[in-house]
C-alpha cells in the first residue's frame, strides 16, 4: 500500500513522536523505516515539520537521478541528453512517484546514482566507497534494489574482468552488511525481521503465479516505454520479418486472454474502471512478446547481453512474490538506457513526450479529485493512493 500519511507518521516518530506513530506505520506498511528516518533528518535540517521530510528526500533524489543519467546516457550531445532525461523523468511512473514521500522513487534514484558512480569509478577508491554506500542506502530503503547488483559490473567503460568482479564484490558486501545491521536493529527494537508479521504471508515467495507475473511484468515494462519498445522490436526487419512478428504478437494476445487475473498491484490506476481483466491480460501478453523481440536487438556486445540477462533475472525474481507495477520503477531507467544504446529512436521522442505529459495531467487530476487527503504540509495535503 504505500500510503504517504504512514511515512509521515513514522517521520514524526523519529522527530520525537510517540510509539503510536511508528505503530501506525507498521500497521499500514511493509517497507523499511529508512525513508521516514531520512525524511525526519532532512526536515530537521531544513527546519520544517516532519511531514515534509519524505517529499524533500524525493526531490533531492530527483536531482541526483538527473545528474546520474546525464553521465550515463550514451550520446553526450546536448539535444540527446535533454531528450533522454525528459523521457525518463516525465515517464508517468517516474513522474508520479517522484512527487510522493514514499519508499518507491528514492530507492531507484539512489541505485541509479550508485551504478553511475561504479561505472565511472576507474579504480578511484573514494568513488567506489561512496558508490557502495549509495547502493547500501538503496537496498535499505527498498530491499528489491539488491536485484540490480549485476548492473554494477556491466559498465560500458573499458574494464577488466577483475575490475568488474571487484566492484560487484564491494557492492554485494555493502548491501548484505547494511541489510543485516538494519534487521538486527529492527528486531531488537520492534521484535520482527524484515517486515511486520501481518505482511509476511502475503509477501512470501511462491511459485504459484511465476509465469503469470513474469508475462505481466515484461508486458508492463514494454508498455511503460511505448512507442520505443515497439520500434525496437521491429527494427532491422524486412517485410516478411514484420509480418512474422505481427503474427507472433497476435498469438501472444490471444493466449493472454487466458491468463488468470493479477494477484497483486499490476493495475492501471485511474484507467482500471474502463479496462477489464481479460483485456489487461491480452494486452500485456502481446506487449510481453514485443518486450522479448526488443531484447533480441540488444546483443551487440557481451556487456549488452549481460544487461539483458540482468533485466530478465530482475523480472523473474520479482515474479516469485506478490507483484506490483511500482517495483518496475527500479529497473525502468536502466531499460531506457538499454533502448537508447540500441540506437536511432530519437524521432519518436516528441510524440512520446506529448503522451507522457498528457497522461501525467490526467493522473494528477484524478488523484486530486479522488485520493483521500491526509494531513497537510508545505507541499499541500498528503494523499493515500
Amino acid at each position: 500500500m504505500n500510503q504517504e500519511t504512514a511515512f509521515n507518521q513514522a517521520a514524526t516518530y523519529f522527530r520525537g513522536g510517540s510509539s503510536e506513530n511508528i505503530n501506525a506505520f507498521f500497521a499500514a506498511e511493509a517497507n523499511s523505516v529508512v525513508v521516514p528516518a531520512l525524511g525526519a533528518t532532512l526536515s530537521l535540517i531544513f527546519q520544517l515539520g516532519p511531514e515534509s521530510g519524505c517529499r524533500i528526500l524525493s526531490l533531492l533524489c530527483l536531482a541526483g537521478l538527473v545528474a546520474a543519467l546525464h553521465v550515463m546516457l550514451p550520446d553526450p550531445s546536448r539535444k540527446a541528453v535533454f531528450v533522454g532525461l525528459a523521457l525518463v523523468v516525465l515517464n508517468p511512473l517516474v513522474w508520479t512517484f517522484a512527487g510522493r514521500g514514499t519508499a518507491d522513487f528514492a530507492p531507484m534514484a539512489l541505485a541509479v546514482m550508485s551504478v553511475a558512480l561504479f561505472w565511472l569509478s576507474r579504480d578511484r577508491t573514494g568513488t567506489v566507497i561512496f558508490a557502495a554506500l549509495l547502493f547500501a542506502a538503496a537496498c535499505l530503503t527498498k530491499i528489491h534494489a539488491i536485484l540490480l547488483l549485476p548492473l554494477v559490473a556491466l559498465s560500458p567503460e573499458a574494464q577488466s574482468l577483475q575490475q568488474r568482479a571487484t566492484l560487484l564484490f564491494v557492492a554485494l558486501v555493502a548491501a548484505l552488511a547494511s541489510v543485516a545491521i538494519y534487521n538486527i536493529a529492527i528486531f531488537s527494537s520492534f521484535g520482527f525481521w524484515f517486515t511486520p508479521p501481518q505482511f509476511a504471508a502475503a509477501l512470501a515467495p511462491t511459485v504459484m503465479n511465476v509465469g503469470n507475473n513474469f508475462v505481466r511484468y515484461g508486458g508492463y515494462l514494454a508498455l511503460l516505454v511505448l512507442p520505443f519498445s515497439v520500434a525496437l522490436a521491429f527494427s532491422h526487419s524486412d517485410r516478411r520479418g514484420i509480418l512474422l512478428k505481427l503474427g507472433v504478437i497476435c498469438l501472444g494476445m490471444a493466449a493472454g486472454g487466458l491468463l488468470p487475473p493479477s494477484v497483486g498491484e499490476m493495475n492501471f490506476g485511474p484507467f482500471d474502471r474502463w479496462i477489464g481483466s481479460w483485456l489487461t491480460g491480452a494486452v500485456l501478453s502481446a506487449l510481453f512478446v514485443v518486450f522479448l523481440l526488443g531484447l533480441f536487438a540488444m546483443k551487440e556486445t557481451w556487456v549488452a547481453r549481460g544487461r539483458v540477462l540482468s533485466l530478465l533475472l530482475f523480472l523473474l525474481v520479482l515474479s516469485f512474490s506478490r507483484p506490483a507495477q511500482r517495483y518496475l520503477l527500479l529497473i525502468l531507467p536502466f531499460y531506457y538506457l538499454m533502448i537508447f544504446r540500441a540506437g536511432g529512436l530519437r524521432r519518436l521522442a516528441v510524440p512520446a513526450l506529448a503522451v507522457f505529459v498528457s497522461l501525467n495531467l490526467v493522473v494528477a487530476t484524478v488523484q486530486m479529485r479522488t485520493a483521500p487527503a491526509g494531513a497537510a504540509n508545505v507541499f499541500g495535503p498528503a494523499r493515500q493512493f
